[in-house]
This record gives C-alpha cells, structure tokens and sequence, in this order.
C-alpha cells in the first residue's frame, strides 16, 4: 500500500465516522487536492468519473475535480495513460 492509500483510508474513516455524528456535515465539508491524490493512490486505475461518482465527492463539481487532476499532472504526482476505448483517461500515482 502506498501513501496515498493510507491517507484515503484514513480520510474515508473520519469522513464516515462525522457524517455519522451529524448528517448536515456531509454539505459543509470541502475536499482538497489532497483527497483526489489520496483517492489516484488508493484505487488503481481511477478516472475522473470515477472520482466523480464516489459519495465522497457528491457535493464536488466536476470542473473541481478536473482541475484538481490537472494540477497533479502539471506537477508530475500523477500520470494519465489512455484506457481501451481511447476516451477513458486512467489516472495513476508516479
């Protein structure tokens, strides 16, 4: 398990144990660029869809997450390979 992964496990453990404690949390939370790393470095072969279905990212906008993907890239701690259909962008720790 990489670095990444550990920080998704334990990102994903306090998220659920808050959400638990009180519902109207999950809509005052915000994610940073640290979380779309972790989430890269926990699931192999991510994409941005990915990413933007999980319900750790509900209430994040799809041009947030991309934006955040593109800075990771620009700042060489990810890699994009192209997936079998040509349209999919698989997204992967360095």
């Amino acid at each position: 398990m990489n670095e990444y992964a550990a920080i998704w496990i334990l990102k994903q453990k306090a998220w659920k144990k808050l959400i638990k404690q009180d519902e109207r949390l999950k809509f005052a939370l915000s994610i940073d660029i640290t979380d779309v790393a972790a989430y890269i470095g926990f699931y192999a072969r991510a994409t941005v869809a990915d990413i933007n279905n999980h319900p750790y990212f509900a209430n994040t906008s799809l041009s947030t997450i991309k934006r955040f993907v593109d800075r990771l890239k620009t700042a060489s701690v990810i890699t994009l390979s192209i997936g079998e259909d040509k349209r999919e962008r698989i997204l992967s720790i360095k």
